[in-house]
């Protein structure tokens, strides 16, 4: 069985292309599922980018 895989915020921004700071807007809308995993640490599951609805896959990098 594989180890699941968790992003960064900085990682997930990257990836979809968006600002932290959206990645943040999304995780409190609840687009996003995230886990804290410390006091003032978040990851996000690759299952959760996986589940991301298309409308919320924009990638701004391809423009």
């Amino acid at each position: 069985m594989e180890k699941p895989v968790y992003y960064k915020i900085e990682q997930v921004a990257d990836i979809l292309g968006i600002p932290s700071r959206s990645v943040y807007d999304l995780i409190y809308q609840g687009h996003l599922k995230a886990v804290r995993v410390g006091p003032r640490r978040i990851r996000i599951p690759q299952e959760a980018l996986l589940n991301l609805p298309p409308w919320e896959k924009r990638n701004n990098k391809s423009a």
